[in-house]
């Protein structure tokens, strides 16, 4: 039983290190431009609707 134990935590160790990777690289990606994006999406949000608006009456 003790080596089922320490198998499942190696691969449970190794998948939770694979996920950890993944997503601390896409955080980062994320949270690398956060006032850009902000000031961005406020710039953007009134042509966003007009675009949505444009593209609903079409």
């Amino acid at each position: 039983m003790a080596q089922n134990k320490i198998t499942g935590m190696t691969n449970n160790s190794e998948e939770q290190q694979t996920s950890s990777s993944t997503e601390e690289t896409i955080i980062e990606v994320v949270i690398q431009p956060p006032t850009t994006e902000a000031k961005v999406e406020s710039d953007a949000s009134p042509r966003c609707d007009y675009h949505s608006a444009s593209t609903a009456n079409a």
